[in-house]
């Protein structure tokens, strides 16, 4: 194992695991740094991670470090970096029956803009803790007056008023789930949307 602070392609590397998680010779995992949190209720449901390279492991013993050579790194690989199975890619999801009803909220967005609109990522924040699975549809709802003639279309994020019945204003299917929040692509939308619109789980559908 090369005696360095910073490593890169081709490296050996040795890895620490918690127990019962032993790795297999040959498994490939992300190398990645945690960025910024995902929220949900003011405590930390998830981060956005940055991904600096890849791995294979070559050696894997019970009660001893693993062994593994770095196989692309796109930045300097640190010491203290964490490892794990991280899914790079997302094919086309099929739609799956929700087992129950539920209410969340969007939480964050991926992408510079403030306003989502179809194709787009949207973070929500209910994962597997909460028992939602891949393939999860969640209809995007608000209660109030639609005119936006004089509002901005951003001033009714989060649109909630009582004496108002719900409408959905578009779609978003579960592609990855976390333990407290999940990863969706908008399917549809009516009118662009944004964080702090509330979501909603139709049992059945």
């Amino acid at each position: 194992v090369q005696d360095k602070s910073l490593l890169s392609t081709g490296d050996s590397i040795y890895l620490s695991y918690e127990d019962g998680e032993l790795p297999k010779v040959g498994d490939n995992f992300s190398i990645y740094t945690e960025q910024r949190d995902v929220k949900r209720d003011g405590e930390k449901a998830g981060a956005y991670v940055e991904v600096v390279g890849s791995l294979t492991i070559t050696f894997a013993k019970e009660g001893k470090r693993a062994r593994a050579v770095v196989q692309r790194s796109t930045q300097p690989i640190e010491r203290g970096m964490r490892v794990g199975k991280l899914n790079m890619e997302f094919g086309a999801v099929k739609p799956v029956a929700n087992s129950q009803m539920m209410e969340g909220k969007i939480v964050d967005l991926i992408g510079p803009d403030d306003l989502i609109g179809a194709q787009a990522a949207v973070i929500v924040d209910r994962g597997s803790d909460d028992n939602v699975v891949v393939g999860n549809r969640f209809l995007v709802l608000r209660r109030g007056d639609a005119y936006f003639k004089v509002m901005r279309p951003s001033s009714a994020v989060g649109q909630d008023d009582e004496d108002y019945p719900a409408r959905a204003i578009g779609e978003v299917i579960i592609v990855q789930t976390g333990k407290g929040a999940s990863l969706g692509v908008v399917t549809f939308s009516i009118h662009e949307f944004g964080v702090g619109d509330r979501v909603f789980m139709r049992k059945g559908q």
